[in-house]
């Protein structure tokens, strides 16, 4: 099954939108067979990139959610590559990219990662080459941290977003 892969940034500073700048929170937004998946990227772990679940939903409803994401001015699509996903388990994904792009330069592989996750957070580890503004590598201890202030933060838009659909 062909879809869309997005890489996805919300400003969260004032003044004009830079693409690479450390301020913006990372979005990965991709389709798997049964749901549509909102990943935020954190930072470098281990020579992969962490990224936290934000939202799941149904693929029927991903025009809804891209419209009210797209509604926000601090939301912008950066990228968009047609790509194929593989679901190896219900947690584990592959993603096949034809035609790399600027920011996503590889095929990617997801794989959730419990024992970074805890309650409601849940960490996955993305293998693949991104050409992202991003901190150093982080150690477990850092990713947490970042990963419930990140949350914090997109937790407001997404919520205005899902008001407005």
């Amino acid at each position: 099954m062909t879809n869309i892969i997005r890489y996805c940034a919300f400003k969260t500073y004032k003044g004009i939108f830079f693409k690479n700048h450390a301020g913006n929170i990372h979005i990965i937004m991709f389709n798997t067979p049964n749901s549509v998946l909102l990943l935020e990227l954190l930072g470098e772990v281990d020579n992969n990139m962490a990224a936290q679940l934000v939202y799941r939903t149904e693929v029927r409803e991903e025009t809804n959610l891209l419209n009210a994401l797209k509604s926000d001015e601090d939301f912008v699509i950066v990228e968009e590559l047609t790509c194929k996903t593989i679901e190896k388990q219900k947690t584990d994904f592959i993603i096949t990219i034809p035609k790399k792009g600027k920011f996503i330069q590889t095929n990617l592989k997801l794989s959730f990662e419990p024992e970074y996750s805890s309650g409601n957070t849940q960490i996955y580890f993305i293998k693949g080459n991104f050409a992202l503004a991003f901190d150093e590598n982080m150690t477990p201890t850092q990713l947490r941290m970042k990963a419930i202030k990140q949350k914090a933060k997109i937790s407001s838009f997404m919520t205005k977003a899902l008001r407005s659909m």
